[in-house]
């Protein structure tokens, strides 16, 4: 029989639930039809090649650390033009179980060589089934909010709701069932499979109805034919490192946690604030250091401290030579590190020991991956004790596995790199094909120093004006066009390039990637942004099939890929 461990409620489950005070609306609902299901997996099977929308409910989001286990699933398909949708229900809390012949023939149908199984979060319910011995890993598939990504990265949200207001308007969600939500949240401890049956098929007819309309837009079709084949592999390499983890040192992480509170509190009352919020960094950077104002708020006109502004001034800080400025960075730098480093860490730790964090392809406009709880691309590079003491140990936290060691292999200024192979400029690719240092020839050919150039190469091909450049690098705006002007005229194919793909972004609202993608530009004031995201873009979808190939063909027992930071791969590898 196909399914599930048996339910077990945890403490934090039942502690939870009797906080749930809401009545359920429908108490009785109507029997399920099995023999309706049964005719509905015979069609299915005599249709192997039938796409197939599924989706899975859980008792958590645990389940890729064994916390949590599939306790159902629901299907949705269009086998010979005849609509089959259902749920089957057999390890919830409560309630009759789905007969197992029932289970055990759908388990057949997923795996089904040749099924297309269509998913709205590919990564979390193929774990999900396997924790009911359900394996589909060798089975094409797609993932619905990377398809949106790729349809139109500029959606600000690829959730279902989202996906299916979008692409789909003619069904709808069920959402509004308040007890549901609020059961889902606990583990669904009082759900029987009756009473979830219409919730959790509807999920599937969603998702299979969103999705095609998806293959049929017009921005799909102009995909390149194998890139669909090469994602499924992306998701697949990120949910195996998803599964294996990477191991916490949680008294390491613990001490630093500790040290960073402690150092937080110090400089706050050095600084003689409660806390660094607008009215605190008003005056101290404004008033008492004289930084210019970046931006204001759209609504009060108020100076603005979001994220990208306090970077720019974290950016500005570092230039100046102040006992003041060290401080608030220090603060700054023990915030970050404790909030989504250290403790974002001991958060999420498994009770194996591993963190498990979330790599995402739907998330970033340009194709990036992205990662979340928690953000291991957060983790920095560099760790200079005397610098930034706040990051030293950041790297050191994570250790491998007894009888194995981590190494850290990363890509040498990749996105250079692309930009002067794409751009065509001959004395660039000469300094990268003879090994020289690509930023001491340039510092030498424009006559300032090599962070200076350093920062303002990457600054003016992400899109930097004047103004932020002069910000960032601690020069006059007089000085920050001049570089501009003369990096033009030293490297003329890198403006005209530029100036191409902004034509191009203009033109046809979006550019093409090499490798077979688009970054999509709806807006005219948005082509600035064409260079940033060709190379940016670009260079992500190296790495990212670097990691697929080195799943493939590298990554076995004694080799095991544990993280991907931006241009960077973590590995832990067998002693000998």
């Amino acid at each position: 029989m196909r399914v599930g461990a048996c339910f077990k409620e945890s403490e934090r489950q039942m502690a939870t639930r009797k906080k749930v005070e809401l009545v359920d609306p429908d108490p009785n609902p109507a029997p399920i039809d099995y023999d309706k299901i049964a005719a509905d997996l015979e069609l299915l099977y005599r249709n192997p090649r039938a796409p197939l929308g599924i989706d899975t409910e859980t008792t958590g989001l645990q389940v890729f650390d064994g916390r949590a286990h599939c306790i159902g699933i629901s299907y949705a398909g269009l086998p010979e033009g005849e609509p089959v949708s259902g749920y089957l229900g057999f390890a919830h809390a409560v309630g009759e179980p789905a007969p197992a012949e029932l289970v055990d023939k759908l388990a057949y149908v997923l795996e089904q060589q040749g099924r297309p199984l269509i998913i709205q979060n590919a990564q979390f319910d193929i774990q999900s089934l396997l924790t009911a011995d359900i394996d589909i890993r060798g089975q094409e598939f797609y993932d619905l909010p990377t398809m949106a990504n790729l349809i139109d990265e500029n959606m600000p949200s690829k959730g279902m709701d989202a996906i299916a207001k979008k692409f789909a308007p003619h069904v709808s969600k069920l959402t509004e069932d308040e007890w549901l939500n609020n059961q889902k949240k606990i583990g669904w401890p009082l759900v029987t499979p009756e009473r979830m049956y219409a919730y959790a098929t509807n999920d599937a007819e969603v998702t299979f109805v969103s999705w095609c309309e998806m293959i049929e837009h017009k921005e799909w079709l102009a995909l390149a034919p194998d890139y669909w084949e090469h994602k499924q592999k992306t998701i697949l390499t990120l949910l195996e490192m998803r599964r294996r983890g990477v191991r916490l040192n949680h008294e390491a992480a613990q001490v630093m946690a500790d040290i960073g509170r402690a150092r937080m509190k110090v400089l706050l009352e050095e600084l003689g604030y409660p806390n660094l919020g607008p009215k605190a960094l008003t005056e101290l950077l404004l008033e008492k250091l004289q930084l210019p104002v970046i931006k204001r708020s759209a609504k009060t006109g108020d100076p603005s401290f979001d994220k990208e502004v306090m970077a720019e001034y974290d950016e500005m800080l570092e230039k100046v030579d102040s006992d003041l400025s060290k401080v608030i960075l220090e603060y700054r730098g023990w915030q970050k590190a404790v909030s989504s480093g250290y403790q974002a860490y001991l958060n999420v730790v498994s009770p194996d020991g591993r963190v498990r964090t979330e790599y995402t392809t739907h998330v970033t406009r340009t194709g990036r991956l992205s990662s979340k709880e928690p953000n291991l691309q957060q983790i920095p590079k560099e760790s200079d004790r005397e610098k930034k003491p706040w990051n030293w140990q950041m790297k050191a936290v994570f250790e491998p596995t007894d009888g194995f060691r981590m190494w850290n292999v990363d890509y040498s200024q990749l996105e250079l790199r692309l930009m002067a192979a794409f751009a065509g400029v001959p004395s660039l690719k000469q300094v990268f094909i003879e090994g020289r240092d690509i930023f001491d020839e340039m510092a030498e050919a424009l006559g300032y120093p090599r962070q200076t150039i350093k920062t303002f190469v990457y600054a003016n091909s992400y899109g930097a004006g004047d103004k932020k450049i002069a910000r960032s690098i601690g020069i006059t705006l007089a000085e920050a066009k001049k570089l501009r002007s003369d990096y033009l005229a030293e490297y003329p194919q890198l403006g005209l390039f530029s100036r191409k793909l902004e034509t191009m972004a203009k033109r046809n609202k979006k550019i093409p990637m090499w490798s077979g993608r688009f970054r999509h530009m709806p807006y005219p004031s948005e082509a600035y942004k064409a260079m940033n995201s060709f190379i940016q873009g670009g260079g992500a979808d190296i790495v990212e099939r670097a990691m697929v190939r080195i799943a493939e063909e590298v990554c076995d027992e004694n080799c095991y890929l544990l993280m991907q930071i931006h241009d960077a791969f973590v590995f832990e590898i067998k002693d000998g």
